[in-house]
């Protein structure tokens, strides 16, 4: 999505799962500067000048400098107009010695001072050669925690140096460096470059990263490099670093050695930065179900008309056949409308479903802005994984309000086990095959329930599912605490309907290994999980108070009872990677992880006991009779 920053106007930003420059996204292709000193002449200067524009006619948008390569470079890449990232190379000894640490904080903020507000700075790369066994003093697992703790601080004193750079700690495979709330992006290198393997491995980083983008380093050169540079942009890399490829040489029959290039750029074969078109495109269909009063109903339309994918089709269906509706499209001559009478989501689901001509639906909410390459992810990820359905994440505008913010970093990244948090994103793709084998949406489902039911009966066929991190949308409208707590009480119902207990809590929890440690007692365990977070824990807890009281018990057993749920919201909360850091959003982020499972056991409970869910219209009409018959009393 397209959106102005409040940055200097060559400032690369981090915008969720990519880079932004001039309030448009940015993809980011380097290479190191090699066969520069540490001083430049004029001569050199021009000479580096011209190599620059060398490598910006193929394709490259940055330089990796090292710290001593800054001082003379910076000025040059500036004028080129392209950005650069200062590695900052630091020894293992530099972060265990406190003496040496002092002078380490010292040095970063220098280096922090000296490029603050320079238009050619991106950011910093703390490069830490981390190795199990660099990590000497004392147990490993005190080690790492102060090797963390230490990190930290560096990347603060960048941040509070150099405001608007980015920093990031540059991995390597294998290494054990933590992911830190504080970095802006995931910066990994690796000297793999097996396509096949490439993807699975950008994906796990991608779940690392969590909403922040990754770059990719391809620290050797070779001859796939080129493939692996396509690869890593399909997998939602947003940005590479290559080196450039050493040229072989060639020599005709007679033995003469042939005239060629000593090296290749290494994105010179790139017809632009950015994820590459599916090996074939099929006919998409976007359904868009308006219910009207989305005032931000426009800006999903203007947003779907600029996707790059070549080849799809926007189907609105207006419910309810709302007026408004109708202005807005009638801006956009090249979507379908279609209008039907107010009968719920589920049916309107369903018309646009038979409207839909495209092999692949994918349904967007009407205050959902997606991503100019969000159906190339999704098709991608459908085509390479053989899928039937495929989800994306949601995230909401920086600068949004902070209850917004918490509610969507809260939301967990599915692997599409259960997705049912993610129906109600709308942020999925489908094959129509799927959907008919499903029996479509229940014409019963006026609301969100209409979402989840769906996502039962995929699961049920036995459909293959899968996650593009990449394919994002932004979510216009924020979350208030009354639409929060609305869909909690949805989810809630349909949980009741279905005769589950905190099924989709568990499912949303990390599935590595659980399977082949727990065993049979896996479901045992994740209940456990979610047990502090639900209404059935505060019953426990008032029965446990209770009997402290009356039978003469210590009350340490309840006040501990009651500690555990707000603890684990506000660890989630602590730890979880946020655009917005200030205590106030992940306060915020706390109260939505202990409230949310809370109102959602809750509304089940009413919902098992009283047979339906308190609406707001039932209230209403409740509180009406009520003052009615004390008006005849």
């Amino acid at each position: 999505m397209q959106r102005s920053l409040s940055i200097a106007p060559h400032t690369v930003a981090a915008h969720a799962k990519f880079f932004a420059r001039s309030g448009r996204k940015f993809f980011l292709t380097a290479t190191r500067l090699d066969g520069f000193g540490t001083t430049l002449d004029l001569n050199e200067k021009l000479k580096l000048r011209r190599r620059l524009e060398d490598l910006k006619a193929a394709h490259t948008t940055g330089l990796i400098l090292t710290e001593e390569q800054s001082q003379p470079a910076l000025d040059v890449v500036a004028a080129a107009g392209m950005v650069a990232m200062v590695d900052l190379s630091i020894e293992s000894g530099d972060l265990v010695d406190p003496s040496r640490f002092a002078e380490l904080v010292s040095r970063v903020a220098h280096a922090g001072n000296v490029y603050r507000s320079h238009p050619g700075l991106m950011g910093y790369l703390i490069d830490f050669p981390l190795r199990p066994d660099t990590l000497h003093e004392g147990p490993c697992v005190i080690a790492v925690k102060t090797v963390r703790r230490r990190l930290c601080t560096l990347v603060s004193v960048l941040k509070q140096h150099a405001a608007n750079a980015l920093v990031a700690i540059t991995r390597r495979e294998g290494s054990p460096a933590p992911a830190l709330a504080e970095e802006d992006f995931l910066y990994c290198s690796t000297a793999h470059l097996d396509a096949r393997e490439l993807g699975p491995w950008i994906h796990n980083l991608h779940r690392l990263a969590g909403p922040r983008p990754v770059v990719i380093e391809f620290a050797t050169a070779s001859s796939g490099q080129d493939e692996a540079v396509a690869q890593a942009f399909g997998a939602g890399a947003a940005g590479v670093v290559a080196p450039l490829v050493p040229a072989p040489p060639s020599r005709d029959w007679l033995g003469i050695r042939m005239l060629r290039p000593a090296e290749t750029m290494p994105f010179a074969s790139l017809d632009c930065a950015g994820p590459p078109q599916p090996t074939s495109c099929p006919l998409v269909s976007v359904v868009v179900c308006a219910r009207g009063g989305e005032r931000e109903m426009p800006r999903c339309l203007e947003a779907l008309s600029r996707l790059g994918y070549p080849n799809f089709e926007v189907v609105i269906v207006a419910d309810g056949g709302s007026a408004c509706v109708s202005e807005v499209v009638a801006r956009f001559p090249q979507f379908r409308v279609i209008g039907q009478s107010s009968q719920g989501l589920g049916a309107a689901r369903n018309a646009g479903l038979k409207a839909a001509r495209g092999e692949i639906v994918a349904f967007v909410e009407p205050d959902c802005a997606v991503d100019s390459d969000w159906l190339t992810f999704m098709v991608r990820a459908m085509q390479q994984g053989q899928l039937d359905a495929c989800c994306g994440p949601a995230y909401v505008p920086p600068k949004t309000a902070r209850f917004a913010t918490g509610v969507a970093a809260a939301r967990p990244s599915l692997s599409l086990t259960s997705f049912g948090d993610a129906m109600a994103r709308s942020n999925l793709a489908f094959t129509k095959g799927a959907l008919r084998r499903a029996g479509g949406f229940e014409r019963k489902y006026r609301t969100f329930d209409a979402d989840m039911d769906l996502c039962r009966k995929i699961e049920g066929t036995g459909a293959k599912l899968g996650y593009s991190p990449a394919a994002i949308v932004w979510r216009l409208r924020p979350d208030t605490l009354r639409t929060f707590l609305s869909r909690q009480g949805s989810y809630g119902r349909f949980d009741a309907k279905r005769g589950r207990w905190g099924v989709d809590r568990c499912d949303a929890l990390p599935r590595v290994g659980r399977a082949a440690v727990f065993g049979r007692y896996q479901r045992v365990l994740q209940m456990l999980q979610v047990l502090p977070q639900s209404a059935e824990w505060i019953v426990l807890w008032t029965i446990a108070a209770v009997l402290a009281r009356f039978v003469g018990l210590s009350p340490f057993a309840a006040l501990a009872m009651l500690a555990v749920g707000p603890m684990l919201a506000i660890f989630a909360a602590w730890t979880t990677p946020l655009e917005e850091r200030r205590v106030t959003a992940r306060a915020m982020l706390a109260l939505r992880g202990f409230v949310g499972p809370l109102w959602r056991g809750l509304m089940r409970d009413w919902t098992v006991v009283y047979g339906h869910l308190p609406s707001p219209e039932m209230v209403r009409v409740r509180r009406a009779r009520m003052r009615h018959r004390a008006a005849f009393r």
